[in-house]
């Protein structure tokens, strides 16, 4: 284990350190570490550029949500040396030169493998880079849902929800890129409940997509229609309602403006994420 640590500090005086991944923890040694969950995943760490100084990113992975940590190079080392000595069992560590691989047996018999790097590679210290999102979650209505901050930032414990939510408007968008509609298109989202999938479409097609539509999210329990139509009353949402229907009574009937129909196509929600 000291070699695979020497590797971690020399790549970190000489800056040659890309980024490093934990793995496999040991559950038994986190619940007697006390300083994460138990259901800590993985740790992945890179460096960036913080206020002009070189730092390192830590990104602990959690079932459910991820927390980022910035440290200089000194606490580095020692964090990843705590980490690797008392909690995960597999460490891969990537420099411009090595990937360096330690895998710990149940039993504490290390094994470490280094390569050669063959490619020229290059070191990403870019710091909370901006992704081209489908789904903004800095508009309203994602804080109202209870996803976000008053500020737009993911809550820690809905960050797993969010990624769901952003996936599933992915596909909605490999589809539609192969798909034009004409007119106003009305929507009927079928068993709609709290509505994160409904608010994404809509998002998605009125924001991204720039089409005129009318959505309707069908959800049987009156409680929760009540208050989604709160938000989206409050969010000022145009051609936007949830209906109390079970999915048999529900009829999608022709929406009409002045007497003349409007209606291009309907879109049925079958694509569903358990949320």
């Amino acid at each position: 284990m000291q070699k695979f640590i020497n590797k971690l500090e020399s790549s970190l005086k000489d800056g040659s350190f890309v980024k490093l991944t934990l793995s496999k923890p040991n559950k038994s040694h986190v619940e007697t570490y006390g300083r994460m969950s138990a259901d800590i995943r993985n740790v992945y760490v890179k460096p960036i550029i913080l206020r002009n100084e070189k730092m390192y990113s830590f990104t602990y992975r959690y079932e459910r949500r991820d927390e980022t940590k910035n440290y200089d190079a000194t606490q580095t080392l020692e964090i990843i040396t705590n980490l690797i000595t008392e909690i995960f069992l597999n460490a891969s560590l990537f420099t411009l030169t090595e990937d360096i691989s330690m895998m710990v047996s149940k039993k504490g018999k290390v094994s470490i493998v280094t390569k050669s790097v063959k490619e020229q590679r290059e070191q990403n210290v870019e710091h909370d880079k901006v992704k081209n999102r489908l789904i903004n979650p800095e508009n309203p209505w994602w804080f109202k849902l209870g996803l976000t901050t008053r500020e737009g930032k993911v809550t820690a414990d809905m960050q797993h929800k969010f990624k769901q939510i952003c996936k599933y408007v992915e596909i909605v968008d490999g589809v539609m890129k192969n798909v034009k509609f004409d007119g106003k298109i009305r929507i009927a989202d079928m068993g709609a409940g709290k509505g994160y999938l409904t608010f994404a479409l809509y998002e998605y097609l009125t924001q991204k997509c720039k089409y005129d539509i009318a959505m309707e999210g069908v959800e049987i329990r009156p409680d929760l229609v009540v208050k989604i139509n709160e938000i989206i009353k409050e969010s000022d949402m145009k051609d936007f309602r949830f209906v109390e229907s079970s999915i048999e009574a529900y009829a999608c009937q022709q929406s009409t403006v002045n007497g003349q129909q409007t209606l291009s196509t309907m879109i049925v929600g079958a694509y569903r994420i358990r949320l």
